[in-house]
């Protein structure tokens, strides 16, 4: 528990050290916290996280003995099945599995933040106090998922894009949504967007 309060702690910093003044600052303090959360979920044992401990884990060295054409035969989603035999090609070590998969979550997740909050130090208090960088060690395939949605909306954002937002968008939900199914939800997206988020539109939202 020590460790995660440190983080926390050092993550406060950023207030006194005021990083949202610029985007250089902003940048500096993103890719060092961030670097240090990777650090920490890349070298941590198989054994914290109980979905990594009692599912993950064990379909990672599985897969590693499996051919591309069995890949189908799990009862896992087969984006995520088949992001483990991409892994499982280079090592055969769960722990680079682990650190790999850490490093492409965070990763994405921090430069999220950075590109999108206003305030750098708010958003990544948010990212640990709310758990889900936690859960981030756990739930490994919606972790996946999330980061894939997140590109996707940015690639929502780039309105220049015109028919080509529409074309890019749709695959990266389905490449989230075959790593975890509940990513389809996502195609909402569009339609909140044409809505408007109004007060008399939040019952529908919750809804």
């Amino acid at each position: 528990m020590g460790i995660y309060i440190a983080v926390l702690v050092l993550v406060l910093s950023g207030v006194l050290f005021n990083v949202n003044k610029s985007f250089r600052t902003k940048r500096i303090y993103i890719f060092f916290v961030f670097s240090i959360l990777v650090l920490i979920s890349a070298l941590r044992k198989y054994t914290i996280g109980i979905d990594l401990n009692r599912q993950y884990y064990n379909l990672f060295i599985r897969v590693t003995s499996m051919e591309w054409s069995d890949i189908g035969e799990t009862a896992y989603d087969i984006g995520y099945v088949v992001f483990n035999k991409l892994i499982a090609t280079l090592t055969n070590d769960p722990q680079w599995f682990i650190a790999a998969h850490s490093i492409i979550v965070l990763g994405i997740t921090g430069w999220f933040i950075l590109k999108y909050s206003d305030d750098v130090v708010m958003g990544t208090v948010l990212f640990i106090a709310n758990n889900t960088w936690f859960m981030y060690m756990n739930v490994l395939r919606q972790a996946l998922a999330i980061s894939i949605i997140l590109i996707a909306y940015d690639v929502w954002q780039k309105k220049e894009w015109k028919i080509k937002r529409y074309l890019i968008f749709t695959i990266l939900l389905l490449l989230a949504s075959s790593c975890h199914s509940s990513a389809v939800l996502m195609f909402v997206i569009p339609i909140m967007e044409r809505a408007g988020f109004k007060r008399n539109k939040i019952l529908a939202s919750v809804l």
